[in-house]
């Protein structure tokens, strides 16, 4: 599953000290990495009258996604950035190099202009030449090479997750227009029981192509669009959290639920083929497995 995430830019409008506010961005930023998204969208609440949350919430994204040892290079100190250092790092492989270099590792480098030439900051205090295309003040993927001696790199496609990309766009029935997912998926207290939606959701689990999950915030999707907009766009409309013993569930604690259940029904379907989630089947040896509903 190529997971995408959509989250509304009214995520904060409830929230009134920048701490909190920080908070809940980092908290979205950790279940995406947690559950592997690629790309994380922050669309325009048509409801909200705070619509320039929008550009706070994904700079923060776009920090705690890039390498500890670039950010002082692509972000300057601003207003916006000011509490970030309350928030637990992603730990994802492309934060997690040092500074002693390897050949054929793969590590996020900014591009320079030196001379007329591109050279690379990969976060060892000096720059390597770079064989790739790419732009000054941009980042790049590279590969470290050894030639006579001392290092270079080139550019290069990561082959492990590699964190998410951050996009601000405008409203989500738009959005998915334009990006055209394999599967939309519209998380909401009014969407049909999540028992009933297992089939669906396991096939948009288990597909090749990108899957686009989207929240709300303190305002429902189906407050911001009527049902028939989501609909006409072939989107799931599923309650993923029945019963809930809280009268409402914040964003942060749904996309930890939701990304959870999409990635257990996408290993579900992968490892078990021709037995459905939910089916009475148990694994060989297992007499009495939990049937969806009793855990």
């Amino acid at each position: 599953m190529r997971l995408w995430i959509a989250v509304p830019s009214s995520l904060v409008e409830d929230v009134g000290s920048k701490d909190e506010r920080t908070r809940r961005v980092g908290m979205i930023a950790r279940a995406a990495a947690i559950f592997r998204a690629e790309r994380i969208f922050v669309f325009r609440d048509p409801l909200s009258d705070r619509p320039h949350d929008a550009e706070f919430i994904a700079r923060i994204l776009e920090y705690m996604a890039t390498p500890p040892y670039l950010r002082r290079k692509l972000f300057p100190v601003a207003e916006d950035l000011e509490k970030v250092g309350l928030l637990h790092p992603l730990g994802i492989p492309p934060h997690r190099r040092s500074r002693e270099l390897r050949p054929g590792e793969v590590r996020e480098a900014v591009l320079e202009l030196v001379g007329g030439r591109l050279y690379a900051d990969v976060g060892v205090g000096r720059l390597l030449e770079y064989v790739g295309r790419g732009q000054a003040g941009r980042r790049a993927t590279v590969v470290v090479r050894e030639r006579n001696g001392d290092f270079y790199c080139e550019e290069a496609q990561p082959t492990e997750y590699w964190g998410f990309s951050v996009s601000v766009v405008d409203l989500l029935p738009k959005l998915v227009r334009s990006s055209r997912p394999s599967h939309f998926i519209v998380t909401s207290k009014s969407g049909a029981p999540l028992g009933g939606s297992l089939d669906a959701l396991s096939r948009a689990a288990s597909s090749d192509g990108p899957v686009l999950v989207a929240f709300g915030s303190r305002r429902g999707l189906l407050e911001m669009h009527d049902r028939e907009v989501y609909e006409s766009l072939g989107a799931l409309i599923v309650n993923f959290i029945p019963g809930q013993g809280v009268e409402s569930v914040r964003t942060e604690e749904a996309a930890l639920a939701v990304l959870a259940i999409m990635r257990a029904l996408g290993e579900l379907a992968r490892g078990s083929p021709g037995q459905r989630p939910g089916s009475d089947a148990a694994p060989t040896g297992q007499k009495d497995g939990l049937r969806s509903g009793e855990a």
